[in-house]
């Protein structure tokens, strides 16, 4: 979303794209069986094959750089290769932490 800058990308959409790759880095960390991640990826694509993203579509070292400078960063004492999102074992079950429940994470699953 803040890829594209203010107002092109609904705040909706950005949320939901973000929530299919926290499925991945979920399912990555063994954390989400790949039957919840097919159900819960299934569910945020019934709103997102709605609105394709507008092209070009920004590149991953873009969208990286951003989020290492996202708002939430810091709250989970990340590492500098490392970001934080709330990640699920399966819909309706959050992974629990200490830090608001975002989980860090390798960058490298993103």
């Amino acid at each position: 979303e803040k890829a594209y800058g203010d107002g092109v990308v609904p705040h909706g959409l950005g949320v939901t794209y973000g929530m299919l790759c926290s499925s991945f880095v979920a399912e990555r960390l063994g954390l989400m069986a790949p039957e919840d991640r097919r159900e819960h990826d299934e569910m945020c694509w019934l709103l997102l094959k709605m609105w394709s993203l507008p092209e070009p579509k920004p590149t991953v070292e873009k969208v990286m750089a951003l989020a290492m400078k996202d708002n939430k960063r810091g709250i989970a004492s990340e590492a500098d290769d490392e970001v934080s999102d709330i990640l699920l074992r399966k819909m309706g079950d959050i992974v629990p932490t200490e830090a608001s429940m975002l989980t860090k994470f390798p960058c490298s699953l993103v």
